[in-house]
């Protein structure tokens, strides 16, 4: 299948940003993801909280006049105001140092459907309806707001991988989908094909009708829909003028005709979705969205063959965690009295509690032991970094979080994070890190020289922060004293690299006596490493809640945390031995290490 949705047209290579470049003192470029005829879409780093982003800058005549950026401005903010799972969510906004307006959103780990197409050429039709009636559930919150998409396209329809196991649908491009669409509609790439924005476009966006609304949408979800269960694309043109004529004027053929083997019902859905009369359409995204969950259940009585990443696509579809809406907890002068209250609450929507969470029965276990333990309907969000995890906690994306200290210090540093719960180590040995080395190199920290060291990440307290800090009050300063550095992303890759000689120097974690003497270590005895130091002691996780959540909510959840019988499966399943209330100060210490970073 030709690729419907290439653009062979590209940005001008001046505007393109080069990695390490930083945009509007924030954000550092690590890569270009993607480049199109109006837009560079980059992988940046926001260098304050270190969480990867997706920051699309926008190449548009429109949005660069002093008019028409004010249009794309005002126009993102209101699309920062949707936030629901299945939508991409808008982080920031702004203009670069070349007066190009940039829109900052979350980093979506996966592929396009587009893209997916392409590989798979189509989906069965259970698999397709487990993608669209999400998108349409995006739609409806957005249309029942006031905002219409205007370009939903295969490629702006993302499936995103989670932490935790499986897939979740969103819809990207919400607040610049509009200027997006008025560039593409009047434009055909240099080498005359279309681009591939026309292609999904309703009769009345080819008409240029004034008042486009939310059945425009609904017809591009119908298109992409076609395009996903059959292999092929609604209308087949070769001009932007054929494509409008046929999309105006020609009749639609019915996507069984197109793919024999579909079952029954999908025609009636898709055709009366593709209306060229709008009153003829679904009237909303909502009834749409409807009318595709009724056939679901007729879908599964059928046998339409799958092909076996089909299935596997279906199966993590299925499996990925449901988000809930983000809704407030508490209405505004009204917080929760007690227990009872917060559990009435949870019936429309679950508490939430951010975790880094990397399988998915873990992720079931952790949220079953919060459930237990508050008594309430809770849900554990899982991300894939702590970066990530911060400025969802910033975001009021999750009330509360487990960080460890690094992260807790570095949300403390911006404000993102308020400090409830200490896990407090047992016994009398105390959490350290320990600063090693190959045994050739010597025993002393002041022989280190021009050597290759490496590290756990910079989130890491034991496996880079405390050593950094060690190292600089021996007056040795990493990036003069090491020819190299590198992060590994664990312990087991440090201490495997400095067994095996691919690097002189790494840090690790370990825990000390009261006469400093290290009791428990990752590293064996005859692995030929010498330890060069130890740090002071490293506090313990954290839990934390965002910063505007009630005084009243926070209380009542440290209550039930603090309380050893009712938390027991949470400190299980945790590796914790007890919460006690935090004391920030513990925290200085590393703070100070941050700071020195």
């Amino acid at each position: 299948m030709p690729d419907p949705h290439s653009k062979s047209s590209r940005t001008d290579a001046r505007l393109v940003l080069q990695p390490g470049a930083v945009v509007a003192g924030t954000y550092e470029v690590e890569h270009l993801i993607g480049q199109g005829g109006m837009s560079c879409v980059y992988a940046v780093k926001n260098v304050w909280t270190q969480r990867q982003v997706a920051m699309k800058v926008m190449a548009l005549p429109r949005a660069t006049s002093p008019k028409g950026h004010a249009r794309f401005i005002a126009e993102a903010k209101t699309a920062a105001r949707l936030t629901h799972p299945n939508i991409v969510r808008v982080l920031d906004l702004g203009t670069d140092e070349r007066g190009l307006p940039f829109i900052v959103q979350e980093f979506v780990r996966g592929e396009s459907l587009g893209a997916c197409l392409q590989r798979l050429r189509r989906l069965s039709l259970g698999t397709a309806i487990k993608v669209f009636v999400p998108i349409l559930d995006a739609l409806t919150m957005a249309h029942d707001n006031g905002i219409v998409h205007r370009d939903v396209t295969p490629n702006n329809i993302l499936l995103a991988a989670q932490s935790a196991g499986g897939i979740v649908p969103k819809l990207a491009d919400f607040g610049i989908a509009k200027e997006v669409a008025l560039e593409a509609s009047s434009r055909i790439t240099d080498d005359g094909t279309l681009l591939g924005t026309p292609l999904f476009m309703s009769p009345e966006q080819m008409r240029a009708e004034p008042n486009i609304d939310g059945r425009a949408d609904v017809w591009s979800v119908g298109a992409c829909l076609y395009l996903a269960v059959t292999g092929k694309l609604p209308f087949d043109a070769k001009s932007l003028v054929e494509l409008a004529a046929q999309v105006i004027m020609a009749p639609l053929v019915r996507p069984s005709e197109r793919y024999g083997k579909l079952p029954p019902g999908i025609d009636e859905v898709i055709v009366r979705a593709m209306e060229k009369d709008p009153e003829r359409r679904y009237p909303t995204a909502r009834a749409f969205r409807d009318a595709l969950r009724q056939l679901a259940a007729a879908v599964r009585d059928a046998r339409e063959e799958e092909v076996s990443e089909d299935a596997r696509m279906a199966k993590a579809l299925d499996t990925a965690p449901q988000l809930p809406l983000t809704i407030p907890v508490e209405s505004p002068g009204r917080p929760m009295a007690d227990l009872t209250s917060l559990r009435a609450a949870s019936r429309a929507r679950p508490l939430r509690v951010g975790m880094v969470v990397r399988n998915a029965e873990a992720h079931a276990q952790v949220e079953a032991a919060f459930a237990e333990a508050l008594g309430i309907r809770c849900d554990v969000w899982c991300y894939f970094d702590y970066a990530e995890l911060v400025e969802a906690l910033s975001d009021r994306e999750v009330e509360f979080a487990w960080l460890p200290p690094v992260a807790y210090v570095r949300a403390r540093r911006v404000r993102m994070a308020k400090l409830l719960l200490t896990v407090e180590r047992s016994g009398k040995a105390t959490y350290a890190s320990a600063l090693l080395a190959h045994r050739s190199l010597g025993k002393r920290l002041e022989d280190l020289s021009q050597v290759r060291a490496v590290w756990v990440d910079p989130w890491s307290a034991a496996g880079y922060l405390m050593p950094l800090a060690l190292l600089r009050s021996k007056g040795l300063e990493p990036s003069q004293a090491f020819s190299s550095q590198a992060f590994l992303g664990s312990h087991e890759a440090v201490l495997d690299a400095l067994v095996s000689r691919s690097a002189d120097v790494g840090a690790t974690h370990c825990t000390v006596g009261d006469d400093g003497s290290i009791l428990r270590s990752p590293w064996e005895a005859g692995a030929d490493l010498v330890v060069l130091g130890v740090s002071g002691p490293i506090p313990g996780d954290t839990f934390c809640s965002a910063p505007k959540v009630s005084a009243n909510l926070r209380r009542m959840v440290c209550g039930a945390l603090l309380d050893p019988v009712r938390a027991a499966r949470v400190l299980t399943v945790l590796g914790a031995t007890r919460l006690i209330e935090g004391d920030a100060d513990e925290y200085a210490n590393l703070e100070r290490a941050l700071v020195g970073d």
